[in-house]
């Protein structure tokens, strides 16, 4: 798919949680943007992604009102978001502020229009936003998962500890906490036939997503399939990422970079976005800004049989699973 020739219904998109005990995460809350307690999950970087994303596809609205060709219009610093050259001209994410009052408005209406369901309950937002500005929050429920998958400890678990884990009640990050709260189950990571693409249409979330849909389908998952995931890679063999996460293996971390998991000589990696194409994930940037991960490419014919493998994405939060080869 050519990154200038999008469909008709093309669209940006962000997947997040609300979930009522994230209101009792002091790391969710340094994450609200407003520094009060919040039930969306990691909010700010949502948000920064849309925005990236806006600047990544040239989207911008010039109001009618406005020529650009003017002279006689005030001086171009005067008029940046009139003339529509900051993504913040999208109305509806023209500030965090009102992205966020459009996803409070969409749980209030599905709590409202679903009267016997708990306001405890979790929800899956998936926030769409369209070159005309129209703002669309389809709002389902969502699996419960604790906080530790949420908010991982930091340093995070080894494969050997994943293997005999048991869940902490810890959410926030700390150094000094080593025990695992990561549980491994039946999960599995299938790898991908066929090769990637990477665009703009990987690096960030466009609705719709046939090339992600195809990949699944070659694996044999369904759209509810949540117990298997694909790896993806591109056709330089790099390792992109999943159909619905991001992906990090155990490896030698590379001499390069000022990264604190080379003083044990293995930790976990996660692919470049400039290499590999992967998608900007929001619990990736997260464990990135704490040093949790490393950013290291890893070629495909490298992935073991069997090996753990951790996956993440804006709704689960840090999961363990098992790589299943064919």
């Amino acid at each position: 798919m050519s990154s200038t020739t999008p469909p008709v219904d093309f669209g940006l998109f962000t997947s997040l949680r609300y979930d009522q005990q994230l209101l009792f995460s002091e790391e969710n809350t340094k994450l609200s943007g407003n520094e009060e307690p919040s039930p969306f999950y990691n909010l700010r970087f949502h948000y920064d992604r849309l925005v990236d994303a806006l600047h990544a596809f040239g989207w911008r609205l010039i109001p009618s009102k406005v020529n650009p060709e003017d002279e006689l219009n005030p001086k171009l610093e005067d008029t940046k978001v009139e003339r529509g050259e900051y993504p913040q001209a999208f109305e509806p994410i023209r500030d965090l502020e009102r992205f966020r009052k459009g996803l409070v408005d969409a749980v209030d209406n599905y709590f409202q229009t679903n009267p016997k369901t708990s306001r405890e309950s979790p929800l899956k937002l998936r926030a769409r936003l369209y070159r005309t500005g129209e703002f669309i929050v389809d709002v389902t429920k969502t699996t419960p998962v604790p906080l530790t998958n949420l908010f991982p400890p930091n340093p995070l678990p080894s494969p050997s500890s994943l293997l005999n884990s048991t869940r902490s009640t810890s959410s926030l990050p700390s150094t000094s906490n080593p025990t695992p709260t990561l549980s491994l189950n039946d999960d599995s990571l299938l790898i991908d036939t066929c090769p990637m693409t990477p665009s703009h249409y990987t690096r960030f979330k466009t609705w719709p997503r046939p090339h992600y849909e195809a990949a699944r389908t070659r694996l044999g998952l369904s759209e509810t399939d949540a117990k298997r995931e694909v790896l993806l890679w591109n056709h330089d063999r790099w390792i992109m990422e999943g159909s619905r996460t991001n992906v990090y293996f155990w490896r030698p971390i590379e001499p390069s970079g000022a990264d604190s998991q080379r003083k044990t000589g293995f930790g976990w990696i996660t692919p470049s976005e400039g290499t590999s194409g992967c998608l900007s994930g929001t619990e990736r940037r997260w464990m990135i800004e704490y040093g949790m991960i490393a950013i290291q490419d890893l070629k495909i014919d490298d992935v073991k049989d069997g090996e753990i493998v951790l996956l993440s994405n804006g709704l689960r939060g840090t999961w363990p699973v098992t790589v299943q080869k064919a």
